[in-house]
Protein backbone atom coordinates (compact mmCIF):
# COMPACT_ATOMS: atom_id res chain seq x y z
CA UNK A 1 0.00 0.00 0.00
CA UNK A 2 1.11 3.02 -0.96
CA UNK A 3 0.33 6.20 0.94
CA UNK A 4 0.44 10.34 0.24
CA UNK A 5 -1.31 13.29 2.19
CA UNK A 6 -2.71 15.55 0.05
CA UNK A 7 -3.27 19.45 0.90
CA UNK A 8 -6.90 18.43 2.13
CA UNK A 9 -7.54 16.55 5.57
CA UNK A 10 -7.20 12.93 4.19
CA UNK A 11 -4.77 10.56 2.75
CA UNK A 12 -4.99 8.60 -0.12
CA UNK A 13 -4.03 4.88 -0.29
CA UNK A 14 -3.01 3.49 -3.90
CA UNK A 15 -3.92 -0.41 -3.56
CA UNK A 16 -2.40 -2.50 -5.92
CA UNK A 17 -4.47 -5.09 -5.60
CA UNK A 18 -7.20 -5.91 -8.28
CA UNK A 19 -10.95 -6.00 -7.50
CA UNK A 20 -14.29 -4.90 -9.40
CA UNK A 21 -15.39 -1.26 -8.57
CA UNK A 22 -17.89 -2.41 -5.97
CA UNK A 23 -15.26 -5.14 -4.00
CA UNK A 24 -12.61 -1.67 -3.91
CA UNK A 25 -15.39 0.17 -2.59
CA UNK A 26 -16.15 -2.15 0.16
CA UNK A 27 -12.52 -2.68 0.60
CA UNK A 28 -12.28 0.81 0.94
CA UNK A 29 -15.18 1.42 3.37
CA UNK A 30 -13.56 -1.53 5.64
CA UNK A 31 -10.12 -0.50 5.51
CA UNK A 32 -10.31 3.34 5.21
CA UNK A 33 -13.34 5.86 4.93
CA UNK A 34 -13.99 4.67 0.85
CA UNK A 35 -12.60 5.49 -2.55
CA UNK A 36 -11.03 8.13 -3.46
CA UNK A 37 -12.88 11.75 -4.59
CA UNK A 38 -10.46 13.45 -6.64
CA UNK A 39 -12.41 16.89 -6.79
CA UNK A 40 -9.48 19.62 -7.78
CA UNK A 41 -6.65 19.86 -9.72
CA UNK A 42 -4.63 20.22 -6.90
CA UNK A 43 -5.46 16.66 -5.63
CA UNK A 44 -4.87 14.82 -8.81
CA UNK A 45 -1.55 16.23 -9.90
CA UNK A 46 -0.29 15.40 -6.45
CA UNK A 47 -1.44 11.88 -6.72
CA UNK A 48 -0.71 11.59 -10.31
CA UNK A 49 3.34 13.17 -8.88
CA UNK A 50 3.28 10.71 -6.16
CA UNK A 51 2.41 7.69 -8.47
CA UNK A 52 5.03 8.28 -10.31
CA UNK A 53 7.25 8.78 -7.77
CA UNK A 54 5.78 5.13 -6.37
CA UNK A 55 6.34 3.15 -9.99
CA UNK A 56 2.49 3.32 -9.70
CA UNK A 57 0.82 3.37 -13.50
CA UNK A 58 -1.53 1.14 -13.82
CA UNK A 59 -5.38 2.25 -14.23
CA UNK A 60 -7.00 2.20 -10.73
CA UNK A 61 -10.24 2.89 -9.45
CA UNK A 62 -11.65 5.86 -7.98
CA UNK A 63 -15.06 6.89 -6.40
CA UNK A 64 -16.81 7.86 -9.48
CA UNK A 65 -20.03 6.31 -10.57
CA UNK A 66 -23.28 6.65 -12.26
CA UNK A 67 -26.65 5.99 -12.27
CA UNK A 68 -27.29 6.69 -15.56
CA UNK A 69 -28.39 9.96 -15.14
CA UNK A 70 -25.79 11.39 -13.09
CA UNK A 71 -21.87 11.09 -12.11
CA UNK A 72 -21.69 10.99 -8.40
CA UNK A 73 -19.12 10.63 -5.66
CA UNK A 74 -19.83 7.33 -3.62
CA UNK A 75 -18.79 9.14 -0.81
CA UNK A 76 -21.79 11.14 0.69
CA UNK A 77 -23.04 10.27 -2.28
CA UNK A 78 -22.29 13.88 -3.97
CA UNK A 79 -22.40 14.97 -7.63
CA UNK A 80 -19.38 15.57 -10.02
CA UNK A 81 -18.83 18.98 -9.05
CA UNK A 82 -17.02 22.02 -11.42
CA UNK A 83 -13.52 19.58 -11.51
CA UNK A 84 -13.34 16.95 -14.39
CA UNK A 85 -10.58 15.24 -15.59
CA UNK A 86 -11.71 13.19 -18.51
CA UNK A 87 -9.75 11.18 -21.09
CA UNK A 88 -10.81 12.65 -24.71
CA UNK A 89 -13.98 11.01 -25.92
CA UNK A 90 -14.69 10.19 -22.24
CA UNK A 91 -17.35 9.10 -20.60
CA UNK A 92 -18.26 6.85 -23.63
CA UNK A 93 -20.37 3.89 -22.33
CA UNK A 94 -18.47 2.30 -25.77
CA UNK A 95 -20.03 -1.45 -23.58
CA UNK A 96 -23.51 0.03 -22.88
CA UNK A 97 -22.85 -0.99 -19.15
CA UNK A 98 -19.53 1.91 -18.25
CA UNK A 99 -20.84 3.38 -15.00
CA UNK A 100 -17.63 3.15 -13.20
CA UNK A 101 -14.63 5.70 -13.45
CA UNK A 102 -11.03 5.00 -13.58
CA UNK A 103 -7.80 6.81 -13.19
CA UNK A 104 -4.99 6.01 -15.69
CA UNK A 105 -1.99 9.34 -15.93
CA UNK A 106 -4.65 11.93 -14.71
CA UNK A 107 -7.03 11.31 -16.65
CA UNK A 108 -10.33 9.37 -16.33
CA UNK A 109 -12.53 6.39 -17.94
CA UNK A 110 -15.52 5.33 -17.91
CA UNK A 111 -15.69 1.11 -17.77
CA UNK A 112 -17.82 -1.99 -16.90
CA UNK A 113 -17.51 -1.77 -13.25
CA UNK A 114 -16.96 -5.63 -13.11
CA UNK A 115 -13.49 -5.13 -14.37
CA UNK A 116 -10.62 -5.79 -12.22
CA UNK A 117 -8.25 -3.33 -11.40
CA UNK A 118 -6.14 -1.33 -8.57
CA UNK A 119 -8.08 1.25 -6.95
CA UNK A 120 -7.39 4.49 -4.66
CA UNK A 121 -8.54 4.88 -1.07
CA UNK A 122 -8.84 7.68 1.57
CA UNK A 123 -9.02 8.42 5.29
Amino acid sequence: VLSLVLSVPYRIHLIQQGKTWKDAHAYCRANHIDLATINSSVNMVELQNEAQKQNFSASAWIGLDTNINSWHWSFRNEMLGSFISWSTSQPDNWSGDERCVFTKNGEWSDAPCDTLLFFVCYD
